[in-house]
């Protein structure tokens, strides 16, 4: 298989050869051309941003939600999104406290900026 790759524009265009072998022998060639826009491909790019970073922060939340649910609440992990922004849901008993912007702001907001840099703020929705 030979692939090459070329760029045009706004496009990136792939050619695929496949040469094959049938059972008697004989010899096939296959042509495949495929066209992307540079747009969708980095789009994609930036939707694996985002899940990879949900990921991280599901792994800080599990260090982080057995302190919460000591006191009879939890923490659920609405989005991230790829530019940074982490939205939480304080639930049970943090979520109708008067120092949940405070657990929000010191305590979680500070643990996930810590442990992963890619964090630039944390929202809480209601």
């Amino acid at each position: 298989m030979v692939t090459q790759l070329v760029t045009v524009a706004f496009y990136v265009i792939r050619k695929t050869i496949d040469e094959t072998r049938n059972e008697e022998g004989d010899h096939a060639t296959s042509n495949r051309i495929t066209i992307y826009k540079i747009s969708d491909l980095l789009s994609v790019k930036n939707k694996g941003d985002a899940n990879m970073l949900k990921e991280k922060v599901e792994k800080v939340l599990k260090q982080i939600r057995p302190a919460l649910q000591a006191d009879g609440g939890d923490v659920e992990l609405v989005d991230a999104t790829e530019d940074g922004v982490v939205k939480l849901k304080l639930k049970g008993a943090c979520g109708c406290c008067p120092m949940s912007t405070y657990t929000l702001k010191m305590g979680i907001e500070q643990r996930l900026k810590e442990e992963i840099p890619e964090v630039k703020k944390v929202e809480q929705v209601k």
